[in-house]
């Protein structure tokens, strides 16, 4: 991570656990706004007469944007502010999600999506980026553990929320729901949160970089989705997987030749980099997934209504809450590897489990599922 122009104060205890508060809102938000709206998707789809596909790329439409984006608003956040980012994403994300909320049709559902995952770009990295600044050493790695708590507890009862939001407030409230949550990050992050920038980076944006990175990350994400509809022996599917490809090695080779380059290609050489990098990946990749079929399978094939069905998930949630202390103790006892890959183990038998259920299998087996998937977190 970049250096910062703020070192870690010790002198104000207090002001820096509450910015910590407002940055995990801000983060929960995000993992929150991730994971709600697919147990909604359904009631939707009644209510609206639009088609479950059209509603996948609502859904979609929020990673599509921030994966796009993300390395960019890192990148922002160390020229102009970690703390001035986070602001204006939350500001970004608590009024589209406003606007969002009551924009008629599934294309205006789609658009609010996609800009809300702008506002989510520019949040997340600065909620980690700002932790190094204001935590000495030696509490750095409580805050970080608070910040991955929430952002996976937020993830995991994402359904639970929905579902809850859906079925009591209708499913616009899984839109402005955000506005508060938006509000009161801000407000903490504005009274306690100081401001960092990288003293090293120069007001330089590597464009080449952003422009062949969001491409790559867009073209990847949209093939994938769109292949489900129409085929992965699509030929438009097809140039969309070869084309990200493509651009990723194009920016690969981009960034080795720039002096002041989007990204650091020397964090790769380091193997617990990588590993960590894929790991941490495959997990959030693997458990979206595993979620959003779930919330339509229980709704769309077993028949439970969206507070049900919500509810139906939080197998996963517990599973998070009680395991993750056990997994930090583990890797501290024997080392990071053995937690992960005990983890990604039992990721991959939940995922082969969700894979083969059927209309007729029993919860105890549907709950074994979404815990295993959840396990990995830890």
């Amino acid at each position: 991570m970049a250096r910062s122009t703020v070192e870690p104060l010790k002198g104000y205890s207090d002001q820096r656990w509450r910015a910590l508060i407002g940055m995990c809102v801000a983060a929960g938000m995000v993992w929150l706004s991730f994971a709600d709206f697919g147990v909604a998707v359904p009631t939707i789809s009644k209510e609206l007469s639009v088609s479950l596909t059209d509603l996948q790329w609502a859904n979609n439409a929020f990673s599509l944007s921030t994966g796009a984006l993300v390395l960019a608003a890192g990148r922002l956040g160390d020229v102009f502010g970690r703390k001035r980012m986070l602001e204006i994403g939350l500001v970004v994300m608590g009024a589209v999600s406003l606007v969002a909320a009551f924009a008629p049709g599934v294309t205006g559902m789609i658009v609010g999506r996609a800009a809300m995952g702008v506002g989510a770009a520019l949040i997340l990295p600065a909620t980690l980026a700002l932790i190094p600044p204001m935590f000495p050493p030696e509490e750095q790695p409580r805050a970080f553990g608070a910040w991955m708590a929430v952002a996976w507890v937020g993830q995991a009862a994402g359904p639970a929320v929905g579902g809850i939001l859906t079925g009591t407030l209708g499913w616009r409230s899984t839109f402005w729901i955000n506005a508060p949550l938006a509000l009161a990050g801000l407000w903490l992050v504005r009274r306690s949160a100081v401001e960092s920038t990288d003293p090293n980076a120069t007001r330089h944006i590597d464009l080449p970089g952003l422009f062949t990175s969001a491409l790559a990350a867009f073209c990847l994400l949209y093939g994938c989705t769109a292949g489900q509809e129409e085929g992965f022996d699509d030929p438009l599917i097809i140039t969309l997987l070869v084309g990200s490809v493509a651009l990723a090695g194009l920016f690969v080779l981009l960034e080795k030749h720039l002096s002041d380059p989007l990204v650091d290609l020397r964090l790769f050489s380091s193997r617990p980099f990588c590993g960590a990098l894929v790991a941490n990946s495959v997990m959030n990749i693997v458990f979206a997934g595993v979620s959003f079929l779930l919330t339509l399978y229980l709704q769309e094939v077993r028949g439970y209504g969206p507070v049900a069905a919500g509810l139906l998930l939080l197998p996963s949630t517990a599973t998070i809450l009680l395991l993750n202390p056990y997994g930090g103790r583990l890797s501290a006892r024997r080392g990071a590897r053995l937690p992960v890959v005990l983890g990604l183990l039992l990721l991959g038998a939940g995922t082969l489990i969700t894979a083969i259920i059927g209309r007729h299998y029993d919860y105890a087996i549907l709950a074994g599922d979404s815990s295993c998937s959840a396990r990995d977190s830890a």
